[in-house]
């Protein structure tokens, strides 16, 4: 992954449940950003759709193998969802009231 430009603040400055927040709020775009309902999701990842709700509400922290998943199910590198999130954070968007 090539470095990044922009400065970030070091990920232990933040609390999980920010960058849950976050996170969620990158698959919700992106599932919406690409037509899928959440029950789309679901099927390709091979989650629950009330487990996804909370995830996209920030409600749980996922781990290695749920992000991979999603990744997958959204048809996106790792790194580039990750990255994705990382904008989130450095755009100061990790407060639930801040995230878009």
């Amino acid at each position: 992954m090539p470095a990044r430009s922009k400065e970030l603040p070091s990920l232990q400055t933040w609390k999980p449940t920010a960058l849950a927040k976050a996170f969620g709020a990158v698959v919700r775009n992106e599932r919406q950003r690409q037509g899928m309902t959440r029950l789309d999701l679901a099927v390709r990842s091979g989650m629950k759709p009330r487990y996804l709700g909370r995830l996209e509400r920030g409600e749980c922290v996922p781990g290695l193998p749920t992000i991979t998943a999603l990744a997958a199910a959204l048809e996106r590198p790792l790194d580039t969802l990750i990255g994705m999130v990382e904008d989130q954070v450095a755009a100061g968007r990790c407060a639930p009231e801040d995230v878009k």
